[in-house]
């Protein structure tokens, strides 16, 4: 009953939001620099590219705002360094695979042959997986990580909810039914990738999560 009431709400929001001046959806790809900056250093790592794909949709209020809300998945991580057992240097990738919906409330310009638009809202995202890649002597190796679930005995568990706030920028041109879309975005995680059963312990800094993105799309103008 719950979700049915939830699909529901769902639709009425989007039928009233497509009764605004301009209705958009669309495709968009990106190049997603990721990076994990910790809080009190410790485990800093480099940003590496990874990928982002979205379903952006614009509604237009009045003749220079809009609300934008997406729908996201997009892999958030960092590139590292590591000696093995062995004292072999090798390189590693890990990669944490969300479904984000960020909602940005953006000014834009827009007329005839060009549009541009730059604004900022939160996101919610969750995460759905996590992996690494590690190459060492030329050989690579992949895994998957389980998610710790319970604090147990160490009082920490993953957190795979992630809040925080982005912002956007784009320009646009207009082509065949549509636009197609340069879009430029940051993303500030605001949630610790880890739970604490009690008080974080003196010394022990956060994780969080750090994105430039780089995307191009298309746009569908529906009214």
């Amino acid at each position: 009953m719950l979700q049915k009431r939830n699909f529901l709400l769902f639709i009425f929001l989007f039928v009233g939001l497509s009764s605004f001046a301009q209705t958009e959806i669309g495709f968009r790809a990106a190049m997603n620099l990721a990076k994990v900056r910790y809080q009190n250093g410790g485990g800093e790592g480099n940003a590496t590219v990874l990928m982002d794909v979205a379903v952006p949709m614009k509604f237009s209020v009045g003749n220079s705002f809009a609300i934008m809300p997406e729908l996201h998945f997009t892999q958030k991580g960092q590139r590292l360094q590591f000696t093995d057992a062995f004292g072999n240097v090798g390189k590693g990738k890990y990669i944490n695979n969300f479904i984000e919906i960020p909602l940005v409330v953006s000014y834009y310009y827009d007329d005839e042959q060009f549009c541009a638009y730059a604004g900022a809202g939160p996101f919610v995202g969750f995460e759905i997986n996590r992996k690494s890649i590690n190459k060492t002597n030329g050989d690579k190796v992949k895994s998957s990580f389980p998610y710790d679930k319970s604090f147990d005995n160490d009082g920490v568990k993953d957190n795979r909810i992630d809040v925080g706030l982005c912002a956007a920028g784009g320009f646009g041109y207009h082509m065949g039914p549509g636009k197609l879309i340069l879009d430029i975005r940051m993303n500030f995680d605001m949630l610790d990738s880890r739970n604490y059963e009690g008080e974080r312990p003196s010394g022990v800094g956060g994780a969080f999560n750090r994105c430039f993105a780089f995307g191009l799309g298309y746009n569908f103008v529906l009214n």
